[in-house]
């Protein structure tokens, strides 16, 4: 079974790097990992997180010699709530225009259909 790591994430992407190092000292693997947040979300995933060049989670799998390959995470893992209309959203505060079916389906859309358990 992979061990997958689904977080809901705002502004604040150190959030993963964070849990992951929580997972690390709990010697918890973790397979992939899959983040659900806003458009303005994605861009700060993107911008501090994924950088290739000085992205934390880069720093992190080098600080604790962990091969990058052996976790699914990359730009395609992280999904955007969007509206009725499709649109991704651009702030939290919209969701409640939206509703929890787009959270919920999200979330859906970006795990494998199998058993999913708590950490």
């Amino acid at each position: 079974m992979k061990n997958i790591l689904l977080a809901v994430v705002g502004l604040s992407p150190q959030v993963i790097t964070e849990t992951l190092f929580a997972l690390y000292q709990q010697s918890r693997r973790i397979d992939a990992i899959h983040i659900i947040t806003t458009r303005q979300g994605k861009e700060m995933i993107n911008a501090n997180l994924l950088s290739p060049r000085d992205g934390k989670y880069y720093r992190y799998l080098n600080e604790y010699d962990i091969d990058p390959e052996s976790i699914d995470f990359g730009f395609d893992n992280v999904h955007i709530i969007k509206d009725r209309n499709g649109m991704e959203i651009d702030d939290i505060d919209l969701l409640s225009h939206t509703g929890r079916p787009a959270l919920w389906k999200t979330a859906g859309s970006c795990l494998p259909r199998s058993r999913v358990s708590g950490v």
